[in-house]
């Protein structure tokens, strides 16, 4: 005898369009025993690319993701609006990259100096382009040296293009204090790549900071 499929494979997900943010929060807050696995279906895509921009690819990636949405289902009761679970959702995301950031930094510095285990890991190569992931990874080499928020702060700024004011609204800054930490980040990133000359002409061929 075939054992039962999981709960949530007996409940058909709607699609996007068919159920509102207002009615999938609702059903979270109700305890619908396949709500958790709408919004995962809903908010993963989402999920996965940001934790990627702002951690980078790396073995624990997965286990980040998770880590994002056990403290989206522990949180999710205090979300008063549907419409807002999106940006809570990517606040959620970024103050949990932040706190992996700062952990593994810690690593680093106290626990694990020179083990390998901890080098950055690189993104998928592009197929047949094994200089544009070596470049990639020296690019993450530089990203990873810096301060959590600092780094954090860069990349909002540079990678999702968000405007400075939208930096300091996403990680709970002064607008004063975001700007200087984005002048640090930005002049660590600038001195790092001034020392490549390789990877300040790709960079700029890319049109990223440089």
């Amino acid at each position: 005898m075939q054992p039962a499929p999981p709960m949530a494979e007996l409940i058909p997900l709607p699609a996007r369009s068919e159920e509102s943010l207002d009615a999938l929060l609702g059903a979270l807050k109700e305890g619908h025993p396949a709500a958790q696995a709408r919004l995962y279906d809903r908010f993963a895509r989402d999920v996965n690319r940001r934790v990627w921009r702002l951690a980078g690819a790396g073995p624990d990636h997965d286990d980040l993701v998770q880590e994002v949405f056990v403290a989206i289902f522990k949180r999710v009761h205090t979300v008063r609006d549907g419409m807002a679970l999106p940006a809570w959702i990517r606040t959620i995301t970024l103050f949990t990259v932040r706190t992996y950031i700062r952990r593994q930094s810690l690593k680093r510095r106290f626990f694990l100096r020179g083990d390998p285990s901890l080098a950055v890991s690189e993104a998928p190569a592009r197929r047949g382009d094994p200089e544009h992931a070596e470049l990639l990874g020296r690019v993450r080499h530089i990203l990873e040296a810096m301060d959590a928020t600092d780094r954090l702060c860069f990349v909002l700024r540079h990678v999702e293009q968000q405007g400075v004011a939208e930096v300091a609204s996403a990680l709970d800054l002064s607008l004063s204090t975001t700007k200087r930490r984005l002048r640090r980040a930005e002049a660590r990133f600038k001195r790092r790549v001034e020392k490549n000359p390789g990877l300040a002409a790709w960079l700029e061929e890319r049109g990223g900071p440089a």
